[in-house]
């Protein structure tokens, strides 16, 4: 009989013990879960005001950025960052307080290219889960030189030629002039002594170039052509 009595002991340690151990495991699975990569943010070049892809004179100004608006995607929190690339690959990150999540927007300020040349921008926002896939990019052409016009004549060929720095767009329309708008606006100057049977064509490869071949109204005075100041544009205005 004393041999028997600390059997219920032994087994009930083992089973204690093996409770303990299972409720000790089962524990050790707990955890805070890892947050979903965020979607990718959207980007805004705010300074092209008439979203016309070119960035002009009015629109820069004397700024020396020009501003990206980002809008941030859901489930962003302050401290995710959002970094936005430009042409060039520079990259311009940017924290997120608080004050950014409650605006659901933040502008981030980057380089003005040079002239002539585009600005492209993306974005990313970055969070405890990883990095997301890049924006799709906005774009636009820093066009801030107003545009110039020369005159030339060739007498050999009886043909004056109208040589626009740009395509010249006629301020009326907001198009590119056609030959028709190019005689009205010669024509319709008294000082150039041009009749309604001068043409003018385009050069079938430079949209910049008209050719204008003059019918004097008044065959006793000499004829010629003036561009006025102020009646064309480029696209940038």
């Amino acid at each position: 009989t004393g041999g028997v009595g600390p059997l219920p002991w032994v087994i009930g340690g083992i089973v204690a013990g093996g409770i303990g151990a299972a409720a000790g495991g089962s524990g050790g699975n707990g955890g805070a879960k890892k947050p979903a990569v965020l979607e990718a943010p959207k980007v805004e070049i705010e300074n092209d005001k008439n979203n016309d892809g070119v960035l002009n004179k009015e629109e820069i100004g004397d700024a020396t950025h020009i501003n990206v608006i980002v809008t941030i995607p859901t489930g962003a929190v302050a401290g995710d960052t959002i970094t936005v690339k430009d042409q060039n690959g520079k990259e311009y990150p940017h924290k997120l307080t608080q004050t950014d999540i409650d605006a659901g927007k933040v502008t981030v300020a980057v380089d003005i290219p040079a002239e002539g040349t585009d600005l492209k921008v993306t974005a990313t926002i970055e969070n405890a889960g990883g990095t997301s896939t890049e924006s799709a990019p906005d774009r636009a052409t820093v066009d801030t030189v107003p545009p110039t016009v020369s005159v030339t004549y060739d007498p050999s060929k009886g043909e004056f030629t109208v040589d626009f720095s740009d395509e010249p767009i006629n301020p009326n329309t907001g198009k590119p002039f056609t030959p028709e708008e190019i005689k009205d606006l010669i024509t319709s100057d008294p000082k150039n002594n041009l009749g309604p049977d001068t043409t003018v064509t385009v050069d079938p490869e430079d949209p910049t170039k008209f050719v204008v071949t003059p019918s004097p109204k008044d065959p006793s005075k000499d004829v010629t052509v003036e561009i006025p100041t102020g009646s064309y544009e480029d696209k940038g205005g």
